[in-house]
C-alpha cells in the first residue's frame, strides 16, 4: 500500500479582526517539522496592511530578511509602498513605489524607484486608463534601466468588457513607431461564472494557441449558491532545485490585488512576477533565474491582507 508522506505546512495567527498577523512555513525532514519562513504582518486602525517582515529560519532562530512598509490615505487608498533589506544590524532602503490617483480615487500611475545609494532612481512607470464605469482599459508599463535611464521594454494592455465583465486583454509591445501584438487572453463566461480562459501568443501574424483553462461548476443546495471553491494557498515550486526556470502555483479564494515577488537571500526584491488584480482561481507563474546567480530565492505571494512566502534553489 502507499501512504501520503509529509512535504509543507503553512500556520496561520490571526488577531481580533480576523486579520493574519503570522505565517510559519514549515518543511518536512526525517522525522519532524523544520521551521523555514516566517511572516509577520500589522495593521493600523482600518485594517489596512501597514508593514510586513519576512524571516528565514538559520540554525536556531529566525534572521531578518525583507520588510515591507505601505501608506495610505485619509480614504484608505495606497500612496507608497517601501521594500527594505536588512544589512548587518539595520533595515535598508531598497524600492519604493508611490501611487497617485484621480478625482474618483482611480488609480492613474505608478512610479517606482531604486534606491542607487547616491540618490534614488527610477526604475518603471505605469499609467491608467478608465472607461466611463470606472473599469480599467488600458495600462501602460515602461521599463527602465536605473543606471543608463534608458528604457528597456514600454508594454500596453488593452481590456474589454461585456456586461461588466472581463472579456479580452490584448498586450503589445511598443517597436520603435508602433505597438506590435504579443499576447492575447480570452474569457468566456456562462450565467456570469468564467468557464473558459483561452492564452494566445502572437506568432507569423497571427495568433497561436498556447494555453487553455475551462471551469467547470455544479449545483449544491443552498440558494444562489456556487460549489466551486477556492482556498488561499502557495505551492512549492517545480522543480526545486531549478536551473534555469521553474513553475510557481498558487490559488487565491477571491478577485483582488494580488503580487507574486520574488528575493534574494539577504531580502533584497529580484522582480515582481505578477502585479494586478486577478479572479478567483489556480494560477501558474514561470520564474525565469537566467540571469540571476546561483543560491537561495524566496518567492512571496500577497493577496489583500494574506501573506504566504516560500524558499527555492537555484543551482547552476
Amino acid at each position: 500500500t502507499t501512504a501520503w508522506d509529509n512535504f509543507h505546512l503553512d500556520s496561520l495567527s490571526y488577531d481580533s479582526n480576523h486579520n493574519v498577523i503570522k505565517t510559519v512555513g514549515k518543511t518536512w525532514v526525517d522525522t519532524g517539522w523544520v521551521n523555514q519562513t516566517k511572516n509577520l504582518l500589522t495593521y493600523d486602525d482600518n485594517n489596512n496592511l501597514i508593514e510586513t517582515i519576512m524571516m528565514m529560519w538559520q540554525e536556531n532562530g529566525w534572521v531578518n530578511i525583507n520588510k515591507q512598509v505601505t501608506t495610505y490615505n485619509e480614504k484608505n487608498l495606497k500612496t507608497e509602498w517601501l521594500s527594505k533589506f536588512w544589512m548587518d544590524t539595520e533595515w535598508v532602503d531598497q524600492m519604493r513605489t508611490t501611487y497617485n490617483y484621480d478625482m474618483s480615487d482611480l488609480l492613474t500611475d505608478e512610479l517606482t524607484r531604486i534606491n542607487m545609494f547616491v540618490e534614488w532612481k527610477t526604475s518603471q512607470i505605469k499609467k491608467y486608463e478608465y472607461n466611463s464605469n470606472g473599469q480599467e482599459i488600458v495600462k501602460y508599463t515602461k521599463e527602465i534601466d536605473p543606471m543608463s535611464g534608458d528604457t528597456t521594454s514600454n508594454t500596453k494592455v488593452s481590456s474589454s468588457y461585456s456586461d461588466d465583465l472581463l472579456t479580452e486583454e490584448l498586450t503589445q509591445d511598443w517597436a520603435n513607431t508602433e505597438w506590435v501584438n504579443s499576447d492575447l487572453e480570452t474569457y468566456t463566461y456562462e450565467d456570469n461564472q468564467l468557464t473558459v480562459e483561452l492564452w494566445q501568443v502572437w506568432k507569423n501574424n497571427s495568433w497561436e494557441n498556447k494555453e487553455r483553462w475551462t471551469h467547470t461548476y455544479g449545483t449544491v443546495d443552498v440558494k444562489n449558491g456556487n460549489n466551486l471553491v477556492y482556498n488561499f494557498s502557495l505551492e512549492q515550486n517545480y522543480p526545486n532545485p531549478f536551473n534555469p526556470s521553474t513553475t510557481i502555483s498558487f490559488t487565491i479564494d477571491k478577485r483582488e490585488h494580488v503580487e507574486l515577488a520574488v528575493y534574494n537571500s539577504i531580502g533584497q526584491l529580484v522582480t515582481k512576477l505578477i502585479n494586478e488584480e486577478k479572479s478567483a482561481g489556480d494560477y501558474q507563474v514561470t520564474f525565469n533565474a537566467s540571469n540571476l546567480p546561483s543560491g537561495i530565492y524566496y518567492y512571496q505571494l500577497l493577496a489583500g491582507n494574506r501573506v504566504l512566502t516560500k524558499k527555492c534553489i537555484l543551482l547552476k
